[in-house]
């Protein structure tokens, strides 16, 4: 498969790009396993990227990297084990760089000095970790009116960079989500306890580097709570 496409590339505005793509969806014990995999590598053109510097305005700037490639691996497999439970798995390998990108604009690591004449070539381009997976394990039990639901999620990031400059890094981390649901059949109300975040790791909304060093935004630690969700 050969297309041009928008991707959603966080921190990036896309200018022109090649996508070629290979992937297969299959199904084995009568539907029981279904399995999605695919390769994939991108070439990006005229890339805009932003930057923030008081220099500069002290709002977000565009300005063009010349090019970016982005190659991957992913896939995921869904297994029925029973009647009741379903387990999920998946992962997505990248390889994503700046194939060219001087005259960049950046901070001198020691100085902090703004400037505009900096080359980028061969930086990883931002928010693309190298690995991320996720597996999930739901249960549900039925009951005369509806049923019971329990479960439970595992991310796993290897970090990546929040900026063109490879500077703000997040970390690799962990997160493991629960939940447990009731759905009332007869009304369409479906009631979920959860808690999100349990390993509550260093992670960040957003990490930005500017001409008084780099500033981020945490995410929420541990979370608990009660969704009420009812379709009529």
């Amino acid at each position: 498969q050969l297309a041009d496409a928008q991707p959603d590339l966080p921190g990036l505005v896309v200018g022109d790009l090649e996508t070629i793509e290979a992937g297969l969806k299959t199904s084995f014990m009568n539907n029981r396993i279904r399995l999605n995999a695919a390769v994939f590598e991108s070439q990006i053109k005229d890339l805009q990227t932003q930057f923030i510097s008081l220099l500069a305005g002290g709002i977000a700037t565009l300005e063009n990297a010349a090019e970016a490639n982005i190659k991957g691996v992913e896939g995921e497999i869904t297994v029925m084990i029973g009647d009741n439970l379903v387990a999920t798995a998946g992962g997505t390998w990248l390889k994503s760089r700046f194939d060219s990108y001087p005259q960049g604009s950046g901070f001198d690591p020691v100085t902090g000095v703004f400037s505009q004449s900096m080359d980028f070539t061969g930086n990883r381009t931002p928010r693309t970790p190298e690995f991320s997976g996720n597996t999930s394990v739901v249960y549900s039990y039925p009951l005369r009116n509806g049923y019971v639901e329990v479960g439970a999620d595992y991310l796993y990031s290897s970090g990546f960079y929040f900026d063109n400059q490879n500077l703000a890094i997040q970390d690799s981390y962990e997160i493991v989500n629960a939940r447990l649901s009731y759905f009332f059949e007869p009304w369409g109300m479906r009631i979920t306890g959860f808690a999100d975040n349990l390993t509550e790791p260093l992670r960040y909304q957003f990490n930005f580097v500017n001409d008084f060093g780099i500033n981020g935004k945490l995410v929420p630690p541990t979370t608990y709570g009660v969704r009420v969700n009812w379709q009529f």
